[in-house]
C-alpha cells in the first residue's frame, strides 16, 4: 500500500505552515491595540494585567498602599516594591472575593430557578441527581 503524502496548499508559506492570514495573527501590534487588549481579560478582573480597573476607587487602592507602608515603613526600592506588590496582591484577592460572591449569588438564584418546573411544581430531588 502506498503512502498518501499530503501536500500543502501553495497559499502557506513553507517556512511558517500558516496561511498567509495566520502569518498576520500575532497579536497587537500598535499602541492603541495593545492598550485595548490589556482589558481582555475583564470579565470578572481577576487575570487583568492593569491593578485597579474602572470602575474600582483608585483612592481606596492607594489608601491601602498608604497604610501597608506606614505599617512596614519600607527601607528601599527593593522592600517598598515588596510592599506595592503586596498592595496588588491583596486587590486582586479583594477582585477574586467580589467575583466568588456574585458566582454563588448566581448559582443560588440559579438553583431556585432551575427546582421549579414551568407549572409551578417542585421537582423532587431524585429527579436531577
Amino acid at each position: 500500500m502506498a503512502k498518501t503524502v499530503r501536500k500543502e496548499p501553495e497559499s502557506c508559506d513553507p517556512n511558517t505552515k500558516r496561511s498567509p492570514a495566520g502569518r498576520r495573527s500575532g497579536g497587537p501590534r500598535t499602541a492603541l491595540g495593545k492598550n485595548r487588549s490589556k482589558y481582555n481579560a475583564r470579565t470578572h478582573g481577576i487575570f487583568s494585567k492593569v491593578v485597579v480597573l474602572d470602575g474600582e476607587s483608585r483612592s481606596e487602592f492607594d489608601a491601602q498602599l498608604a497604610g501597608l507602608r506606614e505599617h512596614f515603613r519600607p527601607v528601599g526600592a527593593f522592600r517598598d516594591g515588596l510592599v506595592e506588590i503586596l498592595a496588588v496582591t491583596r486587590w486582586r484577592q479583594r477582585r477574586l472575593l467580589v467575583a466568588a460572591l456574585d458566582w454563588s449569588r448566581w448559582i443560588k438564584n440559579w438553583r431556585s430557578y432551575a427546582t421549579t418546573k414551568p407549572n409551578g411544581f417542585q421537582f423532587s430531588r431524585n429527579e436531577w441527581n
